[in-house]
């Protein structure tokens, strides 16, 4: 059976968190799996009493939903990575706004879960589309095809968005009309992104899809489509290296910044 994995730490914050994942679990049909993880010494009976509070709001949100709890002892991170080897989506928080580290609990497993992972930041804008950052690559049809099936259960639209760089000069180092290069580059990157979505319609005849290929930073692109998008689902380099969420990735951008969930699909293993 299918599996959400999510973990509390007893704040509110994460009170909520435990109440989206059940209702993703309660979308998917799957089951729900509630971990508190005590990395120093807790009061005797605390660490249950704050699984089974979470246990509650999630029954109250989705109250058909199959859930179990576990109380771990260990790093917070670590724990959730390695229960992540075995679930099929593990959901974390970070509160609306808030900018953190790399090295915080979400930033840490987003950069090494074994499974997609979903980060709670922001506002999940209500009947706004699924954004779904495509580089056209092989690599990048996981992430894909994760973001259409994504659309496909909000009943949303899905917005395949490509963006794409160009030189400011000639190889020769000669200046030249920005006309002179937007053009072929714009005709060469619009059909690359056809070529990427091109199984999509066929596989989710019910989703609209809208196509949108942009000369500009992936970044700075997706990070706008999240002030009005329900859901951004981007890749991860590599599927279990420590550094995929280096300084100029765009899922580590999204990360800290989004102002809707983000969807992180780890990379093709090697």
């Amino acid at each position: 059976m299918h599996s959400v994995l999510v973990g509390v730490d007893g704040s509110p914050e994460s009170l909520r968190v435990v109440r989206d994942a059940a209702e993703e679990a309660a979308r998917r049909r799957w089951n729900l799996r509630i971990m508190h993880v005590v990395d120093v010494p807790a009061e005797p009976g605390a660490p249950e009493r704050i699984v089974t509070r979470a246990a509650e709001q999630a029954r109250r949100s989705a109250p058909r939903v199959s859930l179990d709890t576990a109380v771990v002892i260990g790093d917070p991170a670590r724990v959730l990575v390695d229960g992540s080897r075995i679930a099929d989506l593990l959901v974390v928080g970070e509160p609306a706004g808030r900018i953190r580290p790399v090295g915080s609990v979400p930033a840490r497993v987003a950069a090494t879960a074994g499974c997609p992972i979903l980060v709670l930041r922001g506002h999940s804008h209500a009947g706004g589309p699924v954004v779904a950052g495509v580089d056209g690559s092989p690599r990048g049809q996981p992430t894909l095809r994760l973001a259409a099936a994504e659309a496909d259960r909000r009943g949303v639209e899905l917005v395949a968005l490509h963006a794409w760089r160009e030189p400011d000069a000639t190889p020769l180092g000669d200046t030249a009309p920005l006309s002179h290069l937007t053009r072929p580059a714009e005709i060469e990157h619009r059909r690359l992104l056809a070529d990427a979505v091109a199984g999509i319609a066929e596989e989710y005849p019910q989703v609209s899809l809208r196509r949108d290929a942009r000369r500009g930073s992936a970044r700075r692109l997706l990070l706008a489509c999240s002030r009005v998008a329900e859901l951004v689902v981007v890749g991860r380099r590599g599927r279990y290296r420590i550094d995929a969420l280096e300084p100029t990735s765009v899922s580590r951008h999204l990360v800290e910044r989004s102002a809707c969930p983000v969807l992180v699909v780890p990379g093709i293993a090697g």
